[in-house]
């Protein structure tokens, strides 16, 4: 199965790996485990556009080398439907994913918390303009950072 995040673009659903708990449903009934702070900062990015994750594709499986250790991915979408969420983790142990898709633009979740306010704006200006206009958020920004963006 997949999830259609556009037209273009759709990613494996994690609810097929799962073998021990799936879930589908409003983002509150799950336990992000190691993704709570990075949840927290995202929600925290995405705040002046009114954007927050609602709703969750969650799959725990089993560690095929370790059936005492326990791995999950998730997808989870905002309430506008444009931005995704995606933490995978691939059979080798700390390797895996964590990315967002921005009208099915992807970026790291490292890189998305790592930007100024100012070039959030910008991505969000270039890769999902309907975000932008349907807010009343403008940073405020300094000339220094200005130039950097323009280069």
């Amino acid at each position: 199965m997949y999830i259609k995040l556009t037209n273009k673009v759709k990613i494996k659903n994690p609810l097929d790996l799962a073998d021990i708990e799936s879930y589908e449903g409003h983002i509150e009934n799950v336990d992000l485990h190691y993704q709570k702070d990075n949840h927290k900062k995202l929600l925290e990015s995405f705040k002046p556009y009114g954007i927050y994750f609602d709703y969750i594709w969650f799959g725990k499986f089993k560690d095929e080398i370790d059936s005492n250790y326990i791995r999950y991915h998730f997808v989870a979408r905002s309430n506008c439907g444009n931005i995704f969420w995606r933490k995978y983790e691939a059979k080798s142990r700390g390797s895996g994913r964590n990315e967002l898709f921005i009208n099915g633009v992807k970026v790291k979740t490292s890189l998305w918390m790592c930007m100024s306010e100012m070039n959030r704006h910008h991505f969000l200006e270039l890769n999902a303009k309907q975000i932008v206009e349907n807010s009343s958020y403008s940073p405020v920004t300094q000339e220094s950072e200005i130039d950097s963006v323009l280069e």
